[in-house]
Parts: structure tokens; sequence; C-alpha cells
């Protein structure tokens, strides 16, 4: 995915140079600019584009080409991976030209979960794309107003934080995040918003 072409400028809580998701020391830094983010990183990274797999369900975990495992903590939800929008429900695509993504959830499926992805290596960033995520805020309020907590787990390392945003992530929204001591593994909280299922879409997931 073309950076350039997808960075947003959504009403996010964040810079896109980057702020510190609290005041604790060693706080991690979160970016809503693939290219910022890409920039403060400083070195090469790991993508998982998903392009080598093949379309359909993938069981939990599934780990791809690139060593990233991939899974879910919480409700019963599937994983599959997709191109364009098969279930004909717009907003569904997160690359352009009908690449191919990680969805989570499906219409039938209902409930709280996390988007756990694990790392082949211990990493002091990551970042992806997402999209079709509609979370509540904190107070309970309109969907879409408020964010979804994140959680950084590693060898003495638990970060747990509030990515804030008042804008929908029906479109494709950039979450880079990079923090002083190294993590393993990361989860999105992805709330329930509807009867009908919250489903969650990833692509072009980076570490360092």
């Amino acid at each position: 995915m073309n950076p350039t072409t997808h960075a947003r400028t959504t009403a996010l809580a964040i810079a896109a140079t980057g702020v510190a998701a609290s005041t604790a020391a060693a706080a991690p830094l979160i970016f809503n600019d693939r290219g910022n983010w890409e920039t403060a990183v400083g070195q090469p990274l790991i993508t998982e584009t998903f392009e080598d797999e093949a379309l359909g369900f993938v069981t939990d975990p599934a780990t791809f080409a690139s060593g990233l495992t991939a899974g879910v903590l919480g409700s019963d939800i599937s994983m599959r991976i997709e191109a364009g929008d098969p279930d004909g429900i717009s907003a569904d695509n997160t690359t352009t030209d009908g690449r191919k993504y990680l969805r989570y959830g499906a219409e039938d499926e209902t409930g709280t979960y996390s988007a756990r992805f694990t790392l082949p290596t211990a990493s002091t960033a990551f970042g992806c794309d997402i999209s079709a995520c509609q979370p509540f805020s904190a107070s309970g309020g309109a969907p879409g107003q408020g964010g979804m907590n994140i959680t950084l787990i590693g060898d003495g390392v638990f970060e747990d934080f509030f990515f804030q945003s008042d804008a929908l992530f029906d479109d494709v929204t950039f979450i880079g995040i990079t923090n002083d001591a190294a993590f393993t593994e990361i989860r999105l909280s992805i709330t329930q918003i509807r009867f009908g299922g919250q489903s969650f879409e990833a692509d072009d997931v980076a570490f360092d």
C-alpha cells in the first residue's frame, strides 16, 4: 500500500508526528501517518501484506509468510483472508485494487474481542492499516466517538493505553506505535456496536 495515498487527516487526538500515550516513563508514541512513523522507526521494517495467502478462512492462531501470527482473544470470532468486498457491505476493503487483507469477524458474529498480533521477534515498533471498525467511546457514547484500547506485551513489558479518535474507522486509518521497551504481542480491543456483528480489517502490518 502506498502510505502517501492512504494517509488520513481524521480528527485523531494524536499528532501525525507522534505523542506519548501516557505520562509514564518510556510511554509508547502513537502515529496516524505511516510515513512519519517509518521515519521515527529509522530502520528496515518487515511488512505482512497477506498477498501470499489463499483467500478464505484461516485457523486461530494463523502464522503468515512474514512470521507474524494473528489470533483472537474473547468472543468466538473468525478470521479470513479477503480481497475486495465479498459481502457487499461497502467500506470493507483496506487496500486499493482489490488486494488482500486480514478480516476479523463476520456479519453474523457478535461480541467484544481483541485482535491479537504476535511478532516473530521482540520489536520496538508496530504499525498497520485498519478499517471497518466503529468503536464505542470509553464512556459508552455513540459509535466512533472514542477509540480502542491497545496493549503491548513483552518480557517484563505491559503497556495498556487508549487510542483516541472522534472519527469512524470505516475508511483506512493507520495506527503506528513505537516504544522504548521491546514487545512481542499487540492487542487491539474491538467493542461490539451492533447485533449484526463487528468486523475489523488489518493490512500492511509492519514491525522492526
